[in-house]
């Protein structure tokens, strides 16, 4: 075959390789499934790391805040970095995939070292649970970027990506509620009197489970999304990518502000059982209520979001989330069955916020694309994962500060001041931020038809320039 005909084949193949793939259900569960592990990593870490350092290894709650948001930071720096790598990383396995295969059991690793057994209340602690706690922010870097790249590359329908996304969160929340309802018990049981050892039990299960799943992602998927003559993305094109994303602009500072104030009080909320209701056997029912309507929700939220628009379920999503924070701090519920239900209202809320946020990411790869001829997904989704670890990092941070500021004393008695105090803390951050959260999302500018339109320009531009290319050729 001549060079022209090849290159006329290659105009025809630019807009296949642009055109929609329908996934199977398996294929959506393959994807899904990876983070079903990412989540007993991520939960375990979100929801009980700062009280392992607080009131297991004793370590002052504004320097365990300090070394959580630290380490967040440096993942906030790595993530870009790896998503750069990632987006120009091309095998024969695809982009994305080979760091699944090989980063998956480094991750289990170091995630099982957040749980050495360390001496309490030394010097020697604080910096190992650093140093420890830095180290899986990097292996896990590795790992998550190119897990969140790899939807993009699956396929380039809006609504498919809804699916993708809504397979994803239906695995995480159930990981996530797993961990939330059962680590303290496991725990305990694991371990007895000797919190440490049992940690560090549940720690290893979670690191063997998590690493396998990663893994089974890697093999039962397949990159499909790609265009051999497309511009390779280099470092320098960062800052002009980010300048003429208005639509990854408006996506990021949306959930920023979300996740600082729900980070902040699923935070404070363990301590609040524990405390302010004298009831710690409660945290492991209230924050597995909370992920269980996430759960439940997900797929209601997914259709709300393919019927009408993924702007508009996170806005409706976001105000019954504020809503019910709003009535904890208001009502003060005297039982901790009153709180509970009322983290029911506020999961139900919280849970259109992953599946419609997930599905968004991909549509401004495109956007991107559109305006800049490059795509880049791995640089997307790092700086995705630098605003989710902003935001944690801060949000926790704030959390360690704010009880030390509330002279918060750990495993003693809490003055009312305080226990008021911790109320506060709970509830203000998630009220305030998930509204200005809803004034940011309701400029985001994608909606179903306009990304179609998106994604069939991208095809003609591509087809066009080849086709130029060939009728140069013939010349």
């Amino acid at each position: 075959m001549n060079t022209a005909s090849n290159a006329i084949l290659n105009a025809t193949t630019a807009v296949t390789c642009a055109l929609p793939t329908k996934l199977t259900l398996w294929q959506k569960i393959a994807y899904g499934v990876g983070d079903f592990g990412g989540n007993l990593f991520w939960t375990t870490t979100n929801l009980y790391l700062l009280y392992y350092y607080t009131d297991v290894l004793k370590i002052n709650p504004a320097i365990a805040g300090a070394i959580y948001m630290v380490s967040m930071l440096w993942d906030a720096i790595t993530d870009p970095i790896m998503g750069v790598i990632a987006s120009r990383t091309r095998s024969r396995w695809g982009r994305y995939r080979p760091y699944l295969f090989f980063a998956a059991i480094p991750t289990g690793f170091s995630y099982l070292l957040l749980f050495y057994p360390l001496t309490p209340g030394t010097a020697s602690a604080v910096w190992f649970a650093l140093l420890f706690h830095m180290l899986f922010r990097t292996s896990f870097t590795v790992l998550g970027i190119p897990y969140g790249s790899l939807m993009a590359t699956l396929t380039t329908d809006s609504r498919e990506r809804s699916e993708l996304a809504a397979a994803r969160m239906v695995f995480a929340t159930v990981g996530a509620l797993f961990v939330a309802a059962l680590t303290l018990p496991l725990v305990a049981k694991a371990g007895g009197n000797d919190r440490q050892y049992g940690f560090l039990v549940v720690a290893a299960g979670y690191a063997i489970v998590g690493s396998g799943l990663f893994v089974v992602t890697a093999v039962f998927t397949r990159e499909r999304v790609a265009d051999p003559h497309e511009v390779l993305f280099k470092r320098r094109d960062a800052w002009r990518l980010l300048m003429r994303n208005y639509a990854f602009q408006r996506l990021a500072l949306a959930i920023i502000l979300f996740s600082i104030g729900s980070t902040i009080a699923t935070k404070t909320l363990v301590y609040v059982f524990k405390y302010n209701y004298d009831a710690p056997d409660k945290v492991s029912a209230g924050l597995g209520m909370y992920i269980l309507m996430v759960s439940v929700f997900t797929l209601v939220w997914m259709w709300a979001g393919k019927r009408f628009s993924k702007r508009q379920a996170w806005m409706v999503g976001a105000s019954i989330n504020i809503v019910a924070w709003a009535a904890i701090w208001l009502i003060a519920p005297s039982t901790t069955a009153g709180l509970i239900a009322l983290l029911a209202l506020a999961g139900i809320g919280a849970a259109a916020i992953p599946v419609t946020f997930w599905s968004m990411i991909p549509d401004t790869v495109e956007y991107s694309q559109l305006t800049t001829g490059i795509r880049a997904e791995g640089f997307w989704f790092g700086m995705v994962a630098l605003s989710q670890k902003i935001a944690l990092g801060v949000g926790v941070g704030l959390v360690g500060v704010s009880l030390d500021w509330a002279s918060y004393v750990a495993e003693g008695v809490q003055s009312a001041a305080t226990l008021k105090s911790m109320q506060l803390i709970m509830t203000m951050p998630p009220i305030a931020l998930g509204i200005l959260s809803v004034i940011v999302i309701a400029k985001y500018p994608i909606n179903h038809q306009y990304h179609a339109r998106l994604v069939d320009l991208i095809a003609r531009r591509r087809a066009t320039r080849l086709a130029r290319e060939a009728n140069a050729t013939l010349k």
